[in-house]
């Protein structure tokens, strides 16, 4: 989807608890809430989740890296007897295997997604950028499009970002090392536009 200032609704301030994102993700994703509940679980056991309160639903705040853990994990495909934890610490360990590319030079100026070291630093800052106002502050009020595609192995990550009316553009990717080698005829990603981010950025709250 293509945004401008205008069509954005302000973060409020707010700290989004771990039942609401469940049901957040189970809305956005269409993933039944008992698998989300079931991650959630396998994450929390492996330390990559806050514990929860009461309940599988619990009232625990999350970060933005809670955010990131539960959303990598639901994006995965995981093959019977894998362990989600270590899963989603193989895919947040992705690392650039190539500059990113800008065009023009200087594009993204100002936000602190595009230039992450790994995969699972990159989406913690982009919430972060949208929840301080800096993606918003970079927009000026021209559309663009931003969208992360996630390699349902976990092999890469992408970070694609470009203003709808201008011919800029630019990507950030995260590889895990000779997955651009590998002859693959068939691959399946998943493929998450800016509003799951900017609904999840919403959820979280301001972090100014």
């Amino acid at each position: 989807m293509d945004f401008t200032i205008a069509e954005r609704v302000c973060v409020h301030i707010a700290r989004m608890q771990s039942g609401q994102y469940v049901d957040l993700l189970n809305r956005i994703l269409d993933v039944p809430i008992g698998t989300i509940l079931d991650y959630g679980k396998a994450l929390r056991s492996e330390g990559l989740l806050r514990k929860a309160g009461h309940g599988p639903r619990g009232g625990v705040h999350l970060s933005s890296g809670d955010a990131t853990n539960w959303l990598l994990a639901l994006a995965l495909d995981h093959r019977r007897g894998e362990c989600i934890a270590e899963n989603v610490r193989r895919v947040r360990g992705l690392y650039h295997n190539e500059p990113p590319i800008e065009l023009p030079a200087g594009l993204t100026l100002g936000l602190t997604f595009f230039r992450a070291a790994t995969a699972g630093e990159a989406i913690e800052r982009l919430l972060d950028d949208i929840r301080t106002g800096r993606l918003t502050t970079w927009a000026a009020n021209e559309p663009y499009k931003l969208d992360v595609a996630v390699e349902s192995r976990g092999r890469f990550v992408s970070c694609a970002l470009r203003r709808t009316q201008q011919r800029a553009d630019a990507i950030s990717s995260y590889r895990l090392p000779g997955f651009a080698k590998e002859r693959c005829l068939v691959q399946r990603q998943v493929t998450l536009d800016c509003e799951v981010f900017e609904q999840i950025a919403r959820k979280l709250g301001n972090c100014a």
